[in-house]
Formats: C-alpha cells, structure tokens, sequence
C-alpha cells in the first residue's frame, strides 16, 4: 500500500516547478508510507533512469536533491508502504526496473506466489520474485513480449491476477522511453483503514483521501504539466479518474488517453 505521483510534459520540467505546495504534501505523506521510495525518469537521450532508498522520502537528502536539479518530460515517484511480510529493503522499493521499464505499484495481491506458473524466464535483472509487486512487474514484461505492446501487457496482467489471485489491488505506472501508463484498476480491494490509523497514531491524524478513496487516483493540468497522483495531495484541481482502466501518454506530449479496462471507448482527459 503506497503513494504513487507522475508529472508529465511536453518539455523538460522540474519537480520543484510544480504549483502551489503538492510536493511538500506529497512529501510530508512519505512520513506515513515511509519503508522506502524512489524515482524514475526519462534523460535527454530518453532512457529511463532510476534511483531508490530503503528510507524515507521524507527524510532523504536525495529527494529535495533531485526536485531541485532533475529536469525531465515525465517523472514517477513512489513511496512505499510494505505489504504484510514483506521486509524494508531497497532491492523492495519501488520503482522496480528492468528490460529499461521503470514499474511502480499500488496495493497489494494475495497469494501472488501462484503468478510464478506464467512468468517464464523472467527475473528482474536477477532481483528475484520475491514479493507481490515484483511478480506483477515481471508478469507485465512477459505478457507485453507475447503481445508486443506495454499496454496490452499491462492489461493482461491484471486479468491473470484477478483470474489467479482473485480480488486485488493493482494500482501501478509504468514507464518506459517512449510511454508513460498507468493501471487504475482495484476494484473490491479492501482499503486497510484500521492499519492505516494505527500506523498513524489515529484515524483523525490521517491525510486526506485515507480512508475508502484510498485507491482512487485523481489527474490534473497545471502551468503546462500533466500528473496524476495517489490521494493524500489537496486543493489544485484533481479530478478523480472515471473508473477502472489506463491512462497512456505518449513521449513529447500531455495528450492522455483514458481506456476502460472493460474495453469501452478511449476518451481524452482534459
């Protein structure tokens, strides 16, 4: 269970440039999901780079660091909060990187261990597959081989989870040099409030959005910038995401193209 923020545009863009005061909000959420965080993103030469920290973003050097210097035409930041039994490690934090796909995930798939009959070879540039969000990392990658498109294999993916797994969270993004996807997709998923208000030393001490919205992800347009975000960020103009399926962006571009997972019509966000 984690915070997810992407920040997209058609030239190269800092993360301090973003308006009013959403990445010290985002910031001040990693004191609450702090087992761990990282960034990816896309250089000059457009390959995807990645860096992550078993601590908290919160209390990083790297992360005021990087919002300050880093310019890029898409960003992808995660904090993490650790799924039950799995440990704070970085080779645990999020973004996962491989075959120079950046990949982070939101929520949590129970008995994720059946997902290993479909993965082949694949292992994470010998990370291993040893939690949720890897196995639904390295089933993204297999599915997109076999069906040649990254949003296919996203999209089949999470249909193998739900047929495999059964009800789960499988919020994620994923970028790559030439796209930017996101999966908005946890339908049935139980939100862990009880856990969220201990964690946080009180149900009235959680910020906002953390309670059944809680895996609802909200998109918005500001000075030029596309982003779309976990709850937690206020005020701004976040408009929440019409339902299950994914938003894709093209490199170069703030056009976001929103499919349903059940294969209705694309529409564009505006």
């Amino acid at each position: 269970m984690c915070r997810l923020l992407a920040s997209l545009s058609e030239t190269p863009h800092r993360l301090d440039d973003l308006a009013d005061d959403q990445l010290s909000q985002f910031r001040a959420i990693a004191n609450l999901h702090g087992d761990g965080w990282g960034v990816a993103w896309r250089d000059a030469n457009h390959m995807v780079n990645r860096y992550r920290n078993a601590t908290s973003a919160a209390h990083d050097p790297f992360f005021s660091d990087y919002a300050s210097s880093v310019a890029s035409d898409a960003h992808l930041v995660h904090t993490r909060w650790a799924s039950p039994g799995f440990p704070v490690l970085e080779a645990n934090a999020h973004p996962f990187f491989a075959e120079r796909i950046a990949f982070a995930h939101n929520g949590f798939i129970r008995d994720s261990e059946r997902l290993e009959a479909y993965l082949g070879d694949t292992d994470l540039g010998g990370e291993g597959l040893d939690t949720d969000s890897k196995r639904y990392f390295a089933l993204v990658l297999e599915r997109s081989r076999q069906t040649g498109s990254l949003e296919a294999g996203l999209k089949d993916a999470i249909a193998i989870i739900r047929d495999t797994c059964g009800v789960a969270g499988t919020n994620a993004m994923v970028l790559s040099e030439d796209q930017f996807i996101c999966a908005h997709a946890w339908a049935g998923a139980r939100v862990p409030i009880d856990l969220l208000a201990d964690r946080a030393g009180g149900i009235e001490h959680l910020p906002p959005g953390h309670d059944e919205n809680y895996y609802v992800l909200s998109t918005r347009r500001v000075n030029g910038i596309f982003q779309i975000a976990s709850t937690g960020l206020v005020d701004g103009g976040w408009t929440a995401l019409p339902g299950e399926g994914f938003v894709v962006v093209d490199r170069g571009s703030i056009d976001a193209r929103f499919s349903p997972i059940d294969g209705g019509a694309s529409v564009t966000l505006s």
